[in-house]
């Protein structure tokens, strides 16, 4: 048998099979269906903005979010394996540029229709063109 690099054939191609199951194994067993949450921010007005959000948690306030530029909006988005638990307040604090003025608005999650603990699906928070903010959930 040829020998590479101190292992010969025999023991390359085995290797590989143990490999290949170990991979099978995995994908197999569930973990492809993890239920995954994403948290998107979007900003379809043509204002800069600084954002922070509570009532959620971890922690996912967007921070500064960019113009509106092409008209698709100005995106943000945080991806979750593990739960985000709402309180029964979510409270949007912003301001617009170089204000200083801050905004402020509150939302009761369960008027949105969100559970308190969410396991898969994906929350929007949108800056709409008006000033003001929408939040959609959808499983």
């Amino acid at each position: 048998m040829t020998r590479m690099n101190g292992l010969n054939k025999k023991q390359l191609q085995q290797g590989l099979i143990f490999k290949c199951l170990l991979v099978s194994i995995i994908t197999l067993s569930g973990c492809n269906n993890w239920n995954w949450t994403d948290i998107e921010y979007t900003n379809i007005s043509n204002n800069r903005l600084r954002v922070d959000v509570s009532g959620v948690s971890p922690d996912i306030s967007p921070g500064n979010m960019a113009p509106n530029t092409d008209g698709a909006g100005s995106k943000a988005g945080l991806h979750f394996g593990d739960p985000v638990h709402l309180s029964d307040n979510i409270i949007i604090g912003w301001t617009i540029g170089s204000e200083q003025t801050k905004y402020k608005k509150e939302f009761k999650r369960n008027d949105l229709g969100i559970p308190a603990i969410v396991k898969g699906g994906k929350i929007e928070f949108i800056y709409t063109e008006d000033n003001d903010w929408e939040i959609k959930y959808s499983r």
